[in-house]
């Protein structure tokens, strides 16, 4: 599971690839009739520790270079978490986005420490402008 400690981040990453957002984007159709929205979900990190691939020395203790966490290279970052993973220490990781570097994004494997907060729309929740503004992304319709 991708998660996001705030949420323009999370709107940022989901997002950030598109050149225009419009309120199509938030449509879901794998369900008819059913949009995205914003979760904001507690997690206790101490219960369930990530692992910080924004750390240097963590990187360096594993021979993990800072360009193979962010590159878009879906096989190498999927290595580099099943290792990870195989550790057996860690209930996901976290890292810088590629989006927008000072925004972290984590990556859950163990979810079972996760509970629903609060479910909000997007479409009218502040963080959704101040995401477009940040990625200076056109927005209109909403």
């Amino acid at each position: 599971m991708y998660l996001s400690p705030s949420p323009e981040a999370a709107i940022g990453e989901t997002f950030g690839n598109l050149v225009r957002w419009t309120p199509k984007m938030l449509q879901f159709p794998a369900l008819p009739g059913s949009v995205k929205a914003l979760a904001t979900f507690r997690f206790d990190e101490e219960a369930h520790p990530l692992l910080d691939l924004d750390d240097a020395r963590v990187l360096s203790q594993r021979g993990i270079r800072t360009t193979h966490v962010v590159i878009r290279n879906r096989p190498r970052t999927q290595q580099i978490a099943a290792r990870i993973f195989a550790e057996g220490s860690w209930s996901g990781i976290q890292w810088w986005s590629y989006h927008r570097p000072p925004w972290t994004t984590l990556a859950l494997w163990d979810i079972a420490g996760l509970a629903v907060v609060e479910v909000e729309d997007i479409s009218t929740h502040p963080a959704l402008a101040a995401a477009a503004t940040t990625l200076s992304k056109l927005i209109r319709g909403f």
